[in-house]
């Protein structure tokens, strides 16, 4: 069966009917009038490519995609998981992808835990959830089969390390506001990738580290403009707007992109094919020899002469 969904237009917002206290309406102790949830202004919403939320018509059983609003981005919760989507540039994809992948090959499970978008309870009444585009978890384990999110306490302890990907439409909140939340929470480092800088600039790489300070303090870059996390000992650095690469902090040895491994298992793999093939034409050659001499042999003693 075929299940319809219908747009609803950035302008547009379906109603939601609340009451407060079982009364909509009602007087303030100075005289003024209180104003009703439902009569309140409705919030501005994002271009519906932008993303949306599935809403479901209970009666109908249609689906709805309506726009979100940046509280929808913000404070997201264990309902909402597979039911907003938020689109998000090829490159912001790619690249969070990407550093997942390295850093599950580098820091394999089950001593670390590698979450990609995945929804994080903090453990603590009152502090919304969040999704970090990577986080990195030292003892972390993977929430049972049907959960839909790490809980802090009953899947191991908080990230050491979190790691956030600009995004045009919450740029602000990337860079200010989830700088100040990780701290408040105790995120050990934190590294920011600005893939909006300038075309004339690399992507900008903002590494941050808790010290004595409740708030953050900017990790200075080396030389070459890379950053290292102690906390997961990775060293970071852009190159461009189209590469980042990974080294091993205590080897400096850059860690492998999974193309890269796969072209250099390739390559072993065709050099050992080769030596075995040179191998075999070696005992091919030496077998031949030693068949010779022994039929020049056989020769020799019939002519008498061994």
């Amino acid at each position: 069966m075929t299940t319809k969904i219908k747009r609803t237009p950035a302008t547009k917002r379906t109603k939601s009917t609340v009451v407060a206290n079982g009364h909509s309406h009602g007087t303030m102790p100075n005289g003024s009038s209180l104003t009703a949830p439902d009569e309140q202004t409705e919030l501005p919403v994002f271009p519906i490519d932008v993303g949306y939320r599935l809403v479901c018509d209970p009666q109908t059983g249609e689906w709805t995609e309506a726009p979100l609003t940046l509280l929808d981005l913000l404070f997201p919760t264990d309902d909402d998981v597979g039911v907003v989507k938020v689109s998000q540039s090829p490159m912001h994809d790619i690249l969070t992808n990407l550093i997942t992948t390295m850093l599950r090959m580098y820091l394999p499970e089950p001593e670390w835990l590698i979450t990609n978008d995945v929804l994080i309870h903090w453990g603590r009444k009152g502090v919304p959830p969040k999704s970090p585009d990577v986080a990195v978890i030292s003892g972390g384990r993977r929430p049972k089969r049907r959960e839909k999110s790490y809980r802090i306490g009953r899947d191991g302890p908080r990230p050491a390390f979190v790691v956030e990907v600009t995004s045009a439409e919450t740029l602000e909140n990337d860079l200010i506001t989830k700088k100040l939340f990780y701290a408040a929470i105790g995120i050990q480092e934190y590294l920011i990738i600005d893939l909006l800088a300038k075309e004339s600039t690399d992507w900008q790489l903002s590494g941050y580290r808790l010290g004595t300070s409740p708030f953050y303090e900017e990790i200075t870059p080396d030389a070459d403009g890379g950053i290292t996390f102690t906390s997961i000992g990775i060293r970071f650095l852009a190159t461009g707007q189209r590469r980042l690469d990974l080294y091993d902090a205590t080897t400096s040895e850059r860690l492998l992109t999974p193309d890269e491994q796969r072209t250099q298992a390739k390559t072993q793999q065709t050099r050992a094919e080769a030596e075995k093939a040179r191998a075999e034409a070696e005992k091919a050659r030496a077998e031949a020899e030693k068949a010779r001499a022994d039929q020049y042999e056989v020769l020799l003693k019939k002519a008498g002469l061994l």
